[in-house]
């Protein structure tokens, strides 16, 4: 079966249509893969960014929070008792369902308990504003202060954890970091102890 020069382009003209059909598919699928990993990293990397500024914030605010735990105890009202401010999980509440399936099991648990450890922070928070409107000072409210000292340092340890190499390993509340909180919030509770039982 011999072709005409013609035919024999149209065949070719066909083949190379054809490869170009295929290598624009794949083309196509390679970008549409490359602009979902850039995606999903731009989601994680949020949610990374809110990590670490919820431990900024609690950083810088667990020893004024411990202060006003002291001032309960030590005044029977204290004067413009601020509240610990609540710490928001926008970039969590919106991808973090997206990009789970992404994540090594220990990091997406650690990711998980660092939330409910938020809400339950927000959840206490909300308890010391509630109660300082209603007028209860004293022993209870510092009690109230100091426990959300506690989920405060709880909540630093494990946003350092998943800010360091650590993050893809199950998250250890025996680690070193916990114990730099210790000292502080023993104090703290020696204070307030000790003026209650005054």
């Amino acid at each position: 079966m011999n072709l005409s020069e013609n035919e024999l382009l149209a065949v070719l003209s066909s083949i190379v249509t054809l490869i170009g059909v295929v290598i624009g598919w794949f083309l196509s699928r390679i970008s549409d893969y490359l602009k979902f990993r850039s995606d999903q990293n731009q989601k994680l990397k949020a949610i990374q960014l809110e990590v670490e500024d919820i431990e900024y914030n609690l950083s810088f605010s667990i020893r004024g929070i411990l202060e006003r735990a002291k001032e309960c105890v030590s005044e029977s009202k204290p004067i413009a008792m601020p509240f610990p401010s609540q710490q928001k999980q926008i970039a969590y509440e919106e991808f973090f369902k997206s990009v789970l399936m992404e994540l090594s099991t220990d990091y997406r648990r650690n990711i998980s308990s660092f939330a409910n450890e938020v809400r339950n922070y927000n959840f206490a928070s909300l308890e010391i504003e509630n109660a300082i409107r209603r007028n209860e000072y004293g022993v209870n409210l510092a009690i109230r202060f100091y426990m959300i000292a506690i989920k405060s340092a709880k909540i630093i340890v494990m946003a350092r954890w998943l800010s360091s190499e650590k993050m893809k390993t199950r998250f250890d509340f025996e680690s070193s970091e916990f114990k730099e909180f210790d000292d502080l919030l023993n104090e703290t509770w020696e204070f307030i102890t000790a003026e209650s039982n005054d």
